[in-house]
């Protein structure tokens, strides 16, 4: 009887010395690095190039434009004699031009003014026979009923109250349009401004 530890042995030294296929794992073609870091480095010069052809602001144009020159000369000459230090500054300077072009082309963080003037009515006193003077005065009615009608629209509770007033302020100013009085003008923008 054998023991354990001997079938074990057995079983070692046969495996040892049993002529295993041994399967050569096949190399990878090796790439050079300098081809993968100039492909990166296309890559980016390729995006700035993109952003540039949507830039148009004829005062500036020209001088990215030159600076495009300046970092394509550039990566022509890294592909003469690579440096991995030289395109690390290349790709830095070329994203950083890119994000600059790309803030300058992205839409505006806050919306622009609105250049709408608003006049106190109560201040404006139009002479009932000058004509120019009733017809801003009207006009400057209108806006303030836009404006009021704008408001009422995004009303929840009183909605109803709100547009009751805005079709009452209409009427009125069609009063004005046809026999404009001192009378009937501060009667209006006493409406107007009743809340």
């Amino acid at each position: 009887m054998t023991t354990p530890v001997i079938k074990c042995w057995f079983l070692g030294a046969a495996l040892v010395l049993s002529p295993l296929p041994i399967v050569a794992a096949e190399k990878a073609p090796e790439v050079d690095p300098a081809v993968a870091e100039m492909a990166v480095v296309d890559a980016d010069l390729a995006r700035f190039e993109r952003l540039l052809k949507e830039y148009n602001d004829p005062r500036d144009k020209g001088y990215v434009g030159e600076i495009f020159g300046v970092l394509k000369e550039r990566v022509e000459g890294l592909r003469q004699g690579f440096d991995q230090l030289k395109a690390d500054d290349l790709r830095f300077d070329i994203n950083t031009q890119a994000q600059r072009l790309a803030r300058v082309l992205a839409p505006l963080d806050t919306p622009l003014p609105k250049r709408e003037t608003v006049l106190n009515l109560e201040e404006l006193n139009p002479a009932p026979g000058n004509r120019a003077e009733v017809n801003a005065a009207l006009a400057a009615f209108d806006q303030a009923i836009g404006r009021k009608d704008r408001a009422a629209k995004g009303l929840g509770n009183g909605r109803e109250a709100a547009m009751a007033q805005i079709e009452n302020l209409k009427k009125l100013r069609t009063g004005l349009a046809a026999k404009f009085t001192s009378a009937g003008w501060t009667a209006a923008v006493k409406e107007l401004n009743r809340e």
